[in-house]
C-alpha cells in the first residue's frame, strides 16, 4: 500500500479511466475509427501507467528536501522508502514503460513512435531535476505532459485529423485538462512556497510574490471559465441534463475557485483549492456519460 501511495495510485486510476472511457464509450458512440486491438490497447495502458508512475517517483526523489519542510508527515522518501529503493523503482517502472511503448510502436508498424515514449520519460526526468525550479516553465511543462495522455492514446488508436465528434471531445477534454492542471500546479507552488524557497527554487510565487501570483491565477482562470461557458451554451445546448450537471459540478465550482483564490492566504486553503480543481477535472470526465447516453 505504501508503494501505491508513492506512485499516486489515485491519479494513475484517473489516467487509466480516462483512456478506457474514450476507447470504449466515446469512440464507439460517435463511430470514431478505433485501430488498437485489445492486446495493443493493453500494452499502451500499461506503458503509460508505468511511465506516469515513474514520473511521480523521480519527482519525489528530487523533492526530498522540499517535502521534509512542506509535508513531513506525508513524505515517503527517505523516511519510509530509501532513496536507493526509490531510484531502483523509478528505473524499473520507466524501463518497462519504454519497452512496452517500443513494442507497441513496432506492433503497429510505427517504429518512429518509439521516440515518443523515450521523449516523455526524458522530459519527466528533466522536469523533476531542472524545469520545475523555473517560474511558470515548470508549471507549463507538467500541465502539457499530464493533459497529453489522451493525445498519445489517439495517435495510436485513431488519427487526430479524424473529423468525428469523438476526436472533437478528445481535444475538448485535453484542452480543459491542460487549463485545470496548469492552475493546479501554480496553486501547489503557493502551497509549497516555504520548502521551495528554502531549497533555492524559483517558482512563480517566489519570483512574483503570493499576491501577484494569485492575480496571475485569476487571469488564467478566465480561459477555462470562458471555455466552459461557451461549451455549455453551444455543445450542450440540446442536452438539458448535461447542462444542469455541467453548471452544478463544473461551472459553479470554477466561479467558487476564483472567489476563494482571491481570498485565500493560508497553505491549508490553497491545498483545498488544489483538491477542488482535481474534482472539477474528474467531474468534467464523468460528463462524458451524459453526453454518450
Amino acid at each position: 500500500m505504501l508503494f501505491l501511495k508513492l506512485v499516486r495510485w489515485k491519479n494513475l486510476s484517473i489516467l487509466l479511466f480516462c483512456q478506457l472511457l474514450f476507447k470504449y464509450f466515446v469512440f464507439p458512440f460517435f463511430n470514431t475509427t478505433s485501430l488498437l486491438t485489445i492486446f495493443e490497447f493493453t500494452l499502451l495502458l500499461i506503458s503509460t501507467i508505468f511511465i506516469a508512475a515513474g514520473g511521480y517517483v523521480i519527482n519525489d526523489i528530487f523533492d526530498v528536501d522540499c517535502d521534509l519542510i512542506n509535508k513531513p508527515k506525508q513524505s515517503f522518501i527517505p523516511s519510509k522508502i530509501s532513496i536507493k529503493t526509490a531510484k531502483k523503482s523509478y528505473w524499473i517502472l520507466s524501463s518497462i514503460g519504454i519497452i512496452l511503448g517500443i513494442l507497441l510502436s513496432f506492433q503497429r508498424d510505427l517504429p518512429y513512435y518509439s521516440f515518443l515514449f523515450l521523449g516523455i520519460v526524458s522530459l519527466l526526468y528533466f522536469y523533476s531535476s531542472h524545469l520545475k525550479k523555473i517560474a511558470f516553465i515548470g508549471n507549463l511543462t507538467i500541465a502539457i505532459l499530464v493533459s497529453s495522455c489522451l493525445l498519445v492514446f489517439a495517435l495510436f488508436d485513431t488519427t487526430l485529423l479524424d473529423n468525428s465528434m469523438g476526436i472533437y471531445y478528445l481535444w475538448v477534454f485535453t484542452f480543459f485538462s491542460f487549463c485545470i492542471n496548469l492552475l493546479r500546479e501554480i496553486i501547489k507552488d503557493i502551497e509549497d512556497i516555504k520548502g521551495d524557497y528554502n531549497t533555492g527554487m524559483k517558482t512563480l510565487p517566489i519570483v512574483l510574490g503570493v499576491e501577484r501570483t494569485k492575480k496571475a491565477i485569476l487571469i488564467l482562470s478566465l480561459v477555462p471559465l470562458y471555455f466552459s461557458i461557451h461549451f455549455l451554451t453551444t455543445d450542450l445546448i440540446n442536452n438539458s441534463w448535461a447542462q444542469v450537471y455541467f453548471s452544478i459540478f463544473i461551472l459553479i465550482p470554477l466561479f467558487y475557485f476564483i472567489y476563494k483564490t482571491h481570498n485565500s492566504t493560508k497553505s491549508k486553503e490553497f491545498k483545498q483549492l488544489s483538491k477542488l480543481l482535481k474534482w472539477i477535472l474528474i467531474f468534467g470526465l464523468l460528463l462524458i456519460f451524459l453526453i454518450t447516453t
